[in-house]
């Protein structure tokens, strides 16, 4: 489920706020889009060690983004 190719922060918010509802990682079962695979940053790791850069941003964003925006977790 390629909707977008996300990069920034932003971009990730606006996904979530667009979708309502997204996986950290994509499913075959989930009919929801994930940020994992509409992110358009390299998944190798860096040579030096550490998370790829496309690890780093979902991470990232899956924990910033409730934080930043409340208003948007559900009960479910």
């Amino acid at each position: 489920m390629n909707c977008a190719r996300m990069k920034t922060f932003e971009e990730a918010t606006e996904f979530v706020l667009k979708h309502k509802v997204v996986t950290v990682f994509g499913s075959k079962r989930s009919p929801h889009p994930s940020l994992w695979d509409n992110t358009d940053l390299s998944a190798d790791k860096p040579k030096t060690g550490g998370w790829s850069p496309r690890v780093s941003a979902v991470w990232d964003w899956k924990t910033r983004i409730p934080k930043t925006f409340p208003e948007l977790q559900t009960d479910s």
